[in-house]
């Protein structure tokens, strides 16, 4: 459920006030209720006792980020600390975990290698405590039938060497180069990053999820093993040591079950993890061969190894062979089916990404390339004139007429706007853009990050922005050739109003005007007439009446 649109802005003098010990707590459930809490001028203390707030009583982990020396108190404070190497000095950077050239990589710092790091670290922990727990359980079992005594089901050998030589080498490479998804799919779906904020790949769930498997894993080696060895003698008709034997065989499956597992868990198969599977499989019988074969180290030191003849009738045998492909059918069926079957009734944000299956429902972070910031688009979507509607200076300038720029009042802007959209207030063939909308810099709602750094956001650098349409001046040639034209097209008016004046006054008909009717009734109209004054209400300015002296007004604040 998403938060109402709500956001917070506090000064400095203000957050003074809410952090003391009284209001803390009603601070930080207001804040907590809102998209978006802005801190403006507060002292580098004030910036550590905000993070220390949110980290104590929230039990969150908290990030911070800055460029100055100001900032240290902060970044100290915080769990993670950014620092961006800029024109403020190295401060900040010096006291921070991670450093940044420039703000805006802080979203690949976070959608990408914060998310890919996070994931690796999880599995890697479910990994490491999945194999232990089936090797360290698999000679429990084994006490219930040795009396309980100090004996091991395990070579010493092979317990020395299991972590380090048989199931290392997969689970670093898993933890280094394994993506579920694609770095363009991280930063297109934000979503992905929920998992890990609420901390959802590793909890008490998945470290009691690995326990349940690492035991079920114990019981499948250990009792196909011991069924399969119960009684069973060699191919020459000898009996064959139990404990030797079963502990080898045991060894051999439990090395194979758990490289499968690291197998099935790889979503990105790259050459290397081909390498260190094959080589963590492949290790154990080259450990075999190196130890027990008659011409290595078991002839140098006989006394530390098993006898040789174990292993070479062990290696022979087809219960073995069987053992193997038994348990591994044993073991994987279950997991393959009950991923299967979540993957298909109760699939994953991720599961749908991997099958190629975009949401539909997901909405896409636009970005600079593909952001539709104009004008003619913005005033189409608020029902206000674009560009092309609004009627622009003609050329009929130079011939001395004008045509009157419309102006665009409040009235012609929407007063309040929803979260996400644009006001747009034209002035001529300039329309500006302006938002309402409030945020974290570093945010995945449209424009917040954008916005910020282009300054479009300050009323003032955005009516600065906005060229005041001019007239263009006219020469003083120009204007006298203007001023002619103008006398002379009046005075052909007033010569035709004359005539009929003077035909008006006393002419005969079918007679001609003379020269002294025409000269009294040209000074007649010569003589100033009084201008109409306009009709002006009770509540109207006379600086309101002329055209020339109104101003626009823009809306918003």
């Amino acid at each position: 459920k998403m938060k109402p649109k709500f956001a917070i802005v506090v000064n400095g003098s203000s957050l003074r006030h809410a952090l003391t010990p009284e209001q803390e707590m009603l601070f930080l459930d207001v804040a907590c209720l809102c998209r978006a809490v802005i801190c403006c001028r507060v002292t580098p203390l004030q910036k550590a006792r905000v993070v220390e707030l949110v980290k104590v009583r929230k039990k969150a982990v908290t990030l911070a980020i800055g460029d100055g020396a100001n900032d240290v108190g902060m970044i100290k404070a915080a769990h993670i600390g950014v620092g961006i190497s800029g024109k403020e000095g190295m401060q900040a950077v010096l006291a921070s975990d991670y450093s940044l050239a420039q703000f805006h990589f802080l979203e690949r710092l976070l959608l990408v290698h914060g998310r890919w790091s996070y994931m690796r670290v999880a599995k890697f922990l479910s990994y490491f405590f999945y194999k232990n727990f089936a090797m360290v359980l698999v000679q429990m079992w084994f006490a219930f039938f040795c009396g309980f005594t100090a004996q091991t089901v395990f070579d010493p050998w092979f317990i020395s060497v299991y972590n380090l030589l048989f199931t290392s080498l997969p689970v670093i490479a898993m933890g280094i180069i394994d993506q579920d998804v694609s770095e363009q799919l991280c930063l297109r779906y934000p979503r992905l990053y929920i998992p890990g904020q609420q901390n959802l790949l590793f909890n008490e769930f998945v470290f009691l999820r690995s326990l349940l498997r690492g035991i079920y894993v114990s019981l499948v080696v250990y009792f196909v093993v011991h069924l399969a060895f119960q009684d069973s003698v060699s191919h020459d008709g000898f009996p064959i040591d139990p404990i030797h034997v079963f502990g080898s065989a045991a060894a051999g499956l439990l090395i194979l079950v758990v490289n499968v597992q690291v197998s099935l868990d790889t979503y990105h198969w790259t050459l290397l993890s081909f390498i260190v599977i094959f080589l963590s499989i492949i290790s154990w019988f080259a450990f075999i061969a190196v130890l027990y074969v008659p011409t290595g180290i078991y002839q140098l030191y006989p006394s530390l190894f098993y006898d040789i003849a174990v292993h070479t009738h062990l290696l022979g045998t087809t219960t073995f062979w069987s053992c193997l492909l038994l348990g591994i059918a044993m073991c994987f069926l279950p997991v393959i089916g009950v991923r299967y079957y979540r993957a298909m009734t109760k699939p994953l944000l991720v599961d749908l990404l991997r099958r190629g299956q975009m949401p539909e429902d997901e909405e896409e972070v636009p970005t600079a390339e593909h952001d539709d910031l104009t004008t003619s688009n913005v005033g189409r979507k608020l029902g206000t004139p674009s560009l092309d509607s609004v009627s622009r200076p003609s050329s009929a300038m130079s011939s001395g007429s004008l045509n009157l720029v419309q102006l665009h009042s409040r009235s012609a802007v929407p007063a309040r706007l929803t979260s996400g959209h644009r006001r747009v207030a034209s002035i001529g063939s300039i329309a500006t853009i302006a938002t309402n909308s409030t945020g974290y810099a570093f945010s995945h709602t449209h424009g917040f990050g954008e916005l910020i750094t282009s300054g479009r956001a300050f009323l003032g650098n955005l009516v600065s922005a906005i060229p005041t349409p001019r007239i263009p001046r006219i020469s003083s040639s120009t204007n006298v050739k203007v001023t002619a034209d103008l006398k002379a097209t009046r005075a052909a008016a007033m010569l035709a109003q004359a005539g009929a004046a003077a035909a008006s006054i006393g002419t005969p008909a079918g007679g001609s005007v003379t020269k002294a009717q025409s000269q009294t009734a040209l000074e007649q109209l010569e003589q100033p007439q009084p201008e109409p004054q306009p009709q002006m209400t009770p509540g109207e300015s006379t600086s309101l009446s002329s055209p020339v002296n109104r101003r626009l007004e823009f809306g918003g604040d």
